[in-house]
């Protein structure tokens, strides 16, 4: 949020950093309080929505095509199809391209609300205070309206004096510079500023115009480009660090521009107008002759040139493409304009295919020369891939909103990355596996393999507990190489772990010390502890225990403190082993709640002497997975307790702005889930009120 005082008025203008909270906001709006003035009062003096579509409409007309986008920005039905939502196997796409959409949809209304301020207005990102006082100090604060557990939106705050508006205020323009690229392109270019986006006008005069008044270049606003092609041509070195427009001119053709920005708050700029430029009179850039492509050896071609008298060359560069119509690729770094021959060393590994010499000059003008093909013969064989690694995981799917096992394993197998220079006629690589060391091996992608990873899927239902893999690598001309390394792999057992038995609750004035016997399977690797508040189905794991930490116990031992047993707990424990099967939940146990129990929440209290109130915050030394709900109370000098509020489990701040007469106040916390179960108060925490 930025706030701009005017004297008679205060403006302020936000935008929202997610796309899905700024959703939610424009259905129940932002609101603006404001503390300040003669009596020091805070108050909120606005709740701020986005206008309807028949209040667009009639503030702007129909014919408002920019209004019309705001509109369909804030209010036309989503594309994305609702059917998404209802399959597990398709909602990740639906909330992805969910969220593209409202992202593009804000990116839209913000822009627009930039360039106009009337359109900040009916975006509902904007608010101005009419009831200010000038060289008075206020402090407003902007927060979502609604409630909502499902995010959390951070208040902002900006502190202003109000004092008439003087134009020094804006940010300056940089001087506008321009620079012919070609034989009729110019690229119009000045440095970044803080401005939201920037209008761009010319003048011209010469080759046959008289007209010297100026004339808009761009409908929509231009902003910085964030990324930009790597090349040696001054233009792209330009884009790299300015903000850039390309035009058209007809040589000899004399031209002016000017330049200004705007501000999020609708605010123009003074122009910054370039010096008078005229288009010199230009013709395409001669191209070279390639005159020779001569095989040195096996792998290596020599390729020369003749560059055309009296043509100013910056330099040359060398490119390869498998067809004479297909792409080109970069063969060579820049060569200096002096050169006229290049050594390939790698020809052979490039394949059939064609080079041709591309030149270019200082006003990044570009031709090409002839094409030649590339005649060298590859009879050399791929490097064997290095590094091969595998790795095994069971395949688990759902059934009934339960994860089973699949019979069958992925197996994840790697490699190194291939050197890019050494390998530049590589095409891929094939995978062969075995159940056996010894072979036969028989392959397993069903084509050629781009990277250098692959995912086999093999069946673990009695057929082998190893499977082995080696890899083959395979260039343009089908040569392979010899088999990589051998690398075997551990198929996972489908197997679930017995489960555990409970063996004794015993509880103490410090905790209940609960124990299983462990499971009487070996390859169990870690046990998972669950806890539900009794009466309910909703388990919720609260602890995992590695066997390693066990040593020799017999049995696995979990401590519940009475700190949370505020409400009654049901516990129970889960094996899983190495190949992650589970033995499914069991030993079941119910834990009685503890009357010494206490919240178990610790209260901070920070007092705003400013705003007159006290700010809470907690944390939960233990979450009860119960339907509760906390009280705050609030003694004031060592007097009676008297509750000033209450909280849902999710909850962890509280502000009391309703303080009363006193020198101290003191605040604890209870929580309650029925008039029986109630817990001990928590600590309390003290609050100076000065």
């Amino acid at each position: 949020m930025e706030a701009r005082s005017f004297g008679d008025s205060i403006v302020l203008r936000w935008n929202v950093d997610d796309a899905a909270v700024w959703m939610m906001g424009n259905v129940d709006g932002w609101r603006i309080t404001r503390t300040g003035g003669k009596k020091n009062q805070t108050k909120v003096v606005k709740v701020v929505k986005p206008w309807d579509v028949t209040a667009i409409k009639s503030a702007f007309g129909v014919s408002d095509i920019e209004a019309g986008a705001l509109a369909q920005s804030l209010y036309a039905p989503s594309k994305v199809p609702q059917t998404l939502s209802n399959d597990a196997s398709t909602m990740i796409e639906y909330v992805c391209r969910l969220r593209d959409e409202q992202a593009g949809r804000k990116n839209i209304v913000e822009m627009l609300a930039d360039r106009r301020s009337r359109y900040a207005d009916a975006a509902g990102l904007r608010y101005v205070d009419r009831d200010v006082e000038e060289g008075v100090t206020y402090e407003y604060t902007i927060s979502y309206a609604g409630k909502c557990d499902v995010f959390d939106c951070r208040e902002v705050s900006q502190i202003v004096k109000n004092s008439p508006f003087k134009r020094d205020r804006l940010e300056k323009m940089s001087q506008v510079s321009v620079k012919q690229i070609g034989v009729s392109n110019v690229v119009v270019y000045w440095a970044e500023t803080n401005h939201s986006g920037y209008y761009l006008e010319r003048s011209l005069r010469g080759a046959g115009v008289t007209d010297t008044s100026w004339h808009a270049l761009n409908l929509a606003p231009i902003v910085k480009i964030d990324k930009s092609e790597t090349a040696e041509y001054p233009y792209l070195q330009v884009t790299r660090e300015n903000v850039v427009y390309i035009d058209s001119l007809l040589p000899g053709q004399q031209a002016l521009y000017r330049v200004r920005g705007y501000d999020w708050f609708a605010m123009l700029s003074e122009w910054s107008v370039s010096e008078p430029f005229t288009m010199l009179e230009s013709r395409p850039l001669d191209a070279i002759e390639m005159t020779q492509l001569l095989g040195k050896d096996s792998n290596t071609v020599e390729l020369s040139w003749c560059p055309v008298e009296n043509v100013a060359y910056s330099g040359f560069v060398v490119a390869f493409s498998k067809s004479y119509d297909g792409m080109w690729l970069k063969v060579s770094d820049k060569l200096k304009p002096t050169e006229t021959s290049f050594l390939d060393t790698i020809a052979a590994k490039r394949g059939i295919g064609y080079y041709r010499i591309y030149a270019f000059d200082t006003l990044g003008r570009l031709s090409c020369s002839n094409i030649m093909p590339n005649l060298v013969a590859d009879l050399l064989a791929q490097t064997a891939p290095q590094g091969l690694r595998a790795n095994a995981s069971l395949v688990r799917r759902n059934i009934d909103g339960l994860r089973v096992n699949s019979g069958h394993a992925a197996v994840s197998i790697s490699w190194n990355a291939f050197d890019k220079e050494k390998s530049r006629d590589m095409i891929g690589c094939l995978v062969y596996a075995s159940d056996k060391k010894e072979g036969p091996f028989s392959q397993v992608s069903p084509s050629l393999v781009k990277g250098n990873t692959f995912t086999d899927t093999v069946s673990v239902e009695g057929v082998s507990a190893m499977a082995y893999y080696y890899v083959v690598s395979v260039d343009n001309r089908f040569n392979t190489s010899s088999p990589s390394d051998t690398v075997s792999v551990q198929l996972p057992d489908i197997v679930p772990p017995e489960p555990c038995a409970l063996k004794s609750s015993a509880p103490s004035d410090t905790k209940t010390v609960i124990k299983w016997h462990r499971s009487t399977s070996s390859d169990v690797v870690k046990y998972n502890v669950y806890s539900q508040a009794a009466g309910t189905s909703n388990w919720q794991w609260v602890a995992t225990i590695d066997t390693s930490e066990l040593g020799v116990a017999p049995y696995v031992t979990y401590n519940v403190p009475n700190e949370s047993l505020i409400f009654p707990l049901q516990y129970a424990i889960e094996a899983i082993d190495h190949s992650g099967n589970s033995s499914g939940r069991g030993g079941e146990v119910s834990v009685a709640s503890s009357p010494t129990a206490r919240a178990g929440v610790k209260l901070k209290a920070k007092y705003n002497k400013k705003s007159s109130s006290v700010a809470l915050s907690w944390q939960y030394a233990a979450k009860p997975q119960a339907n509760f709900f906390g009280i705050i109370y609030r003694a004031v000098d060592g007097g009676t307790p008297v509750a000033v509020g209450s909280f849902k489990p999710t909850q962890t701040a509280f502000t009391d702005s309703r303080l009363p007469q006193g020198k101290n106040v003191s605040y604890h916390v209870v929580l309650k889930s029925s008039r029986t179960a109630v817990s001990q108060p928590s600590m309390p925490v003290r609050v100076a009120l000065r």
